[in-house]
């Protein structure tokens, strides 16, 4: 994680999203999102690479379709 964290900012990545624990992706700085998604709020995660960047975000996350025929 930290060495996708590291490429991700020398990529110019603002900022990166997860599905994940909230306590175990904390030891990497990332935190439960307050971005609406379909996943439910507690393990969808985010973590700001550019700081600021998702302050006034108004979006909504939802799976890709290629995801949508899995059960």
């Amino acid at each position: 994680m930290r060495e996708t964290i590291k490429e991700s900012k020398k990529m110019g990545m603002d900022a990166l999203f997860l599905l994940g624990n909230p306590s175990y992706y904390k030891k990497f700085s990332f935190n439960v999102s307050n971005i609406r998604n379909e996943y439910g709020f507690g393990s969808f995660l985010e973590l700001e690479l550019t700081k600021g960047c998702l302050v006034n975000v108004k979006s909504k996350f939802s799976y890709a379709s290629a995801f949508s025929s899995l059960e």
